[in-house]
């Protein structure tokens, strides 16, 4: 039985940490970290994904290491962010996906706090960071005064349109087909929620953004039993962190020139640089 530390070093998380931290490098020098897809900018990174594989692979070291080599090549493109908020957020990733991980692997309660801290420092921050680059993106549908006005139905549309948790992986209890296709009992499927959101069929004008749609029933949090239990809690967060910013900075906007990178995994952008 392996009683070593989670927090210590070897021979073997030295060799993961240079391996996982050369991978972030090499996504990154070679440009295939990003990758395309159907956003404001074109593209979404990936370099985070060696983050997390190191954390649950090699531990919490080997993932902080490789966040720490992915904060400082982000560093370089975004020097005017400084590390203070560049490099901490990088290096908990790989950390919390270990800490993730390991709640998972024991169930129980540990297993539930670990999705409740996963959502907190995931799910929320990313919504938040939607909302307020659809605000500066129509600034002439959402004047400054008007903006506490449409903040619940904000939420609930950046929810939809920018869902957080864009997939889910389920294992099939029978035998069904869905369009043709034959899913067998006891396979895993990935449920991609994302998709689901911005369904042509399912929604009216299903590919806006629409702070006035009059029925929102999206499936961001979920649904049925496995619906998110802190979803309430969630909405209430959003509601008090997007009226206290907007109490505290009503007029912002993007800079000129700003290219947006949108991350994978969790829903979100990379480089929300404001000016005010």
């Amino acid at each position: 039985m392996n009683n070593e530390s989670p927090w210590s070093f070897s021979t073997r998380r030295v060799v993961l940490a240079a391996l996982f931290a050369a991978l972030v490098v090499v996504l990154k020098l070679t440009g295939i970290g990003v990758i395309p897809v159907p956003n404001l900018s074109g593209g979404a990174t990936i370099y985070h994904v060696p983050v997390i594989l190191g954390g649950i692979i090699g531990g919490p070291l080997v993932g902080a290491i490789a966040g720490l080599v992915m904060g400082i090549l982000l560093l370089i493109d975004f020097a005017a962010f400084g590390p203070i908020i560049m490099l901490p957020g990088r290096i908990l990733i790989g950390i919390v996906a270990w800490l993730v991980y390991s709640a998972m692997r024991k169930g129980g309660m540990g297993a539930w706090l670990a999705g409740l801290l996963a959502g907190v420092a995931g799910a929320l921050t990313n919504t938040i960071v939607t909302v307020v680059l659809a605000i500066t993106i129509a600034p002439n549908l959402f004047p400054p005064a008007a903006v506490p006005t449409v903040i619940p139905q904000a939420i609930e549309e950046m929810l939809r349109w920018e869902t957080p948790v864009q997939g889910i992986v389920r294992v099939t209890t029978q035998d069904t087909e869905i369009r043709g296709c034959p899913i067998a009992e006891g396979r895993v499927v990935a449920v991609m929620l994302g998709s689901a959101n911005t369904d042509d069929d399912a929604w009216p004008g299903a590919h806006d953004v629409d702070f006035d749609r009059a029925e929102n029933r999206h499936i961001a949090f979920g649904g049925g039993v496995h619906r998110c239990l802190g979803s309430h809690l969630a909405r209430m967060e959003l509601r008090v962190a997007l009226e206290e910013w907007h109490r505290l900075i009503p007029e912002y906007s993007l800079p000129d020139g700003i290219e947006l990178l949108y991350s994978q995994g969790l829903r979100s952008v990379d480089n929300l640089e404001l000016v005010w």
